[in-house]
């Protein structure tokens, strides 16, 4: 059983909810990255830069199972304190990395 819950349960309607949400959110970020992907990448390879995009989001799928695993393995304020960490410290570090990445991907592009 949950710490925080003890021995409540969850209603199906919360777990259907947050699914939603989770599940939504590729229908508005998908086809953002699909366009990025032929805007910057060579005209004559944009076949390849979808697919080039859909590799990596096979990627952080399994990175997500990988890390799923550990969770059985771990205490879970152990697991949960190395999720937020690495999402802290990957932000921050995409934050720092944001003006040589814009600079970068401007580069390719041109003006209509």
């Amino acid at each position: 059983m949950s710490t925080i819950t003890g021995n409540g349960t969850i209603p199906l309607f919360l777990i259907l909810a947050f699914m939603a949400l989770a599940g939504s959110s590729e229908v508005f970020v998908g086809p953002i990255g699909l366009a990025l992907a032929t805007k910057i990448g060579p005209a004559k390879f944009g076949a390849q830069m979808v697919g080039l995009n859909f590799l990596t989001l096979a990627l952080g799928s399994s990175l997500s199972g990988l890390l799923g695993q550990l969770f059985a393995a771990i205490p879970s304020s152990a697991y949960f304190s190395i999720v937020a960490t690495s999402a802290v410290v990957l932000g921050g570090a995409l934050l720092l990395a944001r003006k040589p990445l814009n600079t970068w991907l401007h580069a390719g592009v041109s003006a209509p």
